[in-house]
């Protein structure tokens, strides 16, 4: 196993409106561990090193299999010691008047799923056995699980470093669930990765348990995100993401949550700005329904934690470029 990764604790939180408010950071609806804050199931919110998600969900154009949403993102406080919190409601909702035909009218962007990448295990909607695999093994988690402390994470026991993921999680039980990592697979089809949702017998894996029941009474948490992995420096990483039933999101939002958690949490990709074609773009409500991890250097949204940006300038982030040297092209 890699090292491990300082047991600095960040909160990734997601917010269907801009509405902030802090929880109690002792609650835990699942278990008596303790994530805090909370966001929309819709965006993603990168807290630590000063960047930040919320948003709300908006209705774009349909994909193949769902109609496609995205969300609105606003910052979170930073904190280097405890989590950033947002909450929102679903009533507030913003028309994403640029996802209607996947096209950005203000930057041309390079879209790798497009160019003529090759597929690999896991890179379509099919179900992938990942066990023999010689990539990064991605493992989402629909079945639930129960998290312990550790020193450091190890996905295959169950074990992170990370407090705000202590506690048993549920499964994801949505019968949408192929449907979401069709579109999942596609994000990630130009990388050198195996998606699954069964657990590999392979010992070296990272985790994102994926639940769809609403945590703490609240149905706009998403989950919390520990520090970004730069460069993928640990492995056998762990995540949370939940994607709430109550919060009714479409395919395509449930989605970005899963690959901008996997990006941020497993690889050290971080949110941008004013870059609507890609993945990690902020807010999520402006971002296309076709959004890749795009070939084009952009603004981070906060200050730089990973060196994410290979010949752009400081605190620009070149995600595909990144990935490809991180992980390797399909």
């Amino acid at each position: 196993m890699k090292s491990s990764r300082h047991p600095v604790i960040w909160a990734l939180t997601l917010a269907l409106v801009g509405c902030f408010k802090e929880p109690d950071p002792a609650s835990n609806a699942d278990s008596g561990g303790g994530s805090t804050g909370s966001e929309t199931n819709a965006s993603t919110t990168d807290s630590g090193a000063g960047s930040g998600d919320s948003g709300t969900s908006t209705s774009g154009t349909s994909d193949s299999s769902t109609s496609d949403s995205s969300t609105s993102d606003s910052s979170t406080s930073d904190s280097s010691t405890a989590p950033s919190t947002e909450s929102s409601t679903a009533s507030d909702a913003m028309t994403d008047t640029t996802a209607a035909d996947d096209t950005d009218s203000t930057t041309s962007e390079t879209d790798p799923a497009t160019a003529g990448t090759t597929e690999t295990a896991g890179s379509t909607g099919e179900e992938a056995d990942c066990d023999d695999f010689l990539g990064s093994i991605i493992y989402v988690n629909i079945d639930g699980a129960t998290l312990t402390k550790g020193l450091a994470d190890n996905a295959p026991s169950d074990i992170t470093v990370n407090e705000t993921h202590l506690g048993t999680w549920g499964p994801y039980s949505n019968a949408d669930i192929d449907q979401v990592m069709a579109v999942v697979r596609e994000h990630w089809a130009p990388y050198d990765v195996c998606l699954t949702t069964k657990r590999p017998t392979a010992l070296d894996y990272s985790m994102l348990v994926f639940q769809s029941a609403t945590h703490n009474n609240d149905p706009n948490f998403p989950g919390t995100s520990a520090p970004p992995d730069c460069s993928n420096e640990e492995g056998n990483n762990v995540e949370v993401a939940i994607a709430s039933d109550e919060a009714n999101l479409p395919v395509t939002s449930k989605a970005i949550i899963v690959s901008k958690f996997i990006a941020r949490g497993f690889f050290g990709l971080e949110s941008v700005a004013d870059a609507n074609a890609d993945l990690m773009n902020t807010p999520i409500a402006n971002t296309l329904n076709g959004a890749t991890f795009t070939d084009v250097c952009h603004d981070k949204f906060a200050a730089s934690t990973c060196a994410t940006g290979p010949t752009c300038a400081v605190d620009q982030q070149k995600a595909h470029s990144y990935l490809l040297d991180v992980i390797g092209p399909a």
